[in-house]
């Protein structure tokens, strides 16, 4: 069918219209072009904004892994203390009921002695 138009028209007209074509496709490439130096530019701006912010965060992360660092050996010395901690725990629950026995020993001798204090207090008959 495109034949069939293009065959009914002059050369002049037929000209014309690949130029008018090729003037859209030229104007189609412009806006592209633009587009592409928009999108060119705008990357270049963020480029230039983001690098220097990759070696700032650097010493950020430095610090804070000297922070964990840290952290991480004060969490270690209290673990190497609570397990002295619990090793004289478990010392003193071995010591309590004897010390609980030798009470009850003192006593019976101190009621002993009580007595004896008492019986020689008293007038012999």
């Amino acid at each position: 069918m495109s034949q069939d138009q293009t065959r009914k028209l002059t050369t002049d007209e037929k000209l014309d219209l690949i130029l008018a074509r090729l003037s859209n496709i030229e104007m189609r490439m412009d806006q592209l072009e633009a587009g592409h130096h928009a999108l060119h530019t705008e990357f270049a701006e963020f480029r230039a904004f983001a690098e220097p912010k990759l070696f700032d965060t650097k010493p950020i992360w430095e610090q804070a892994l000297a922070e964990m660092m840290e952290v991480k050996q004060r969490v270690s010395g209290v673990e190497q203390r609570l397990e002295g901690v619990e090793r004289e725990l478990r010392k003193l629950n071995r010591t309590i009921p004897e010390l609980s026995l030798e009470s009850i020993e003192m006593r019976g001798r101190f009621r002993d002695l009580e007595s004896r204090v008492d019986d020689l207090k008293s007038p012999r008959q």
